[in-house]
């Protein structure tokens, strides 16, 4: 009836065998920017925090907090582009029929919304 299986053929009849890729460069962004920011952000702030105090569970936790905030918030703008990607719809070509790539859907979100 469904699964995995019964989809991926759905795809490759519909899309070719290049449609079960579709989106994974912008899979590949995000989580180099996911791991990026907050790896970075979380040794910057236990950095900052062994100025005043020594590291301790409450100190790393308050660290991890703000990493999170941060990973976060840069993650979601790419976040939003990415659903766009995959929910668009695709011509009987198998064309996007809405954005020609990520950076095109990023600024057309910006341009319009």
């Amino acid at each position: 009836e469904g699964g995995a299986i019964q989809l991926a053929k759905e795809i490759i009849r519909k899309e070719g065998v290049l449609g079960l890729w579709r989106g994974v460069l912008a899979n590949m962004g995000r989580s180099f920017l996911s791991g990026a920011s907050q790896l970075s952000v979380n040794a910057y702030m236990k950095q900052l925090a062994s100025q005043y105090t020594k590291p301790n569970v409450f100190s790393d936790a308050c660290c991890a907090l703000v990493a999170g905030f941060a990973t976060v918030a840069a993650m979601n703008p790419v976040d939003v582009v990415r659903t766009r990607l995959y929910s668009q719809r695709i011509n009987a070509d198998g064309q996007p029929m809405l954005y020609r790539s990520a950076t095109d859907c990023a600024w057309q979100l910006a341009s319009v919304e």
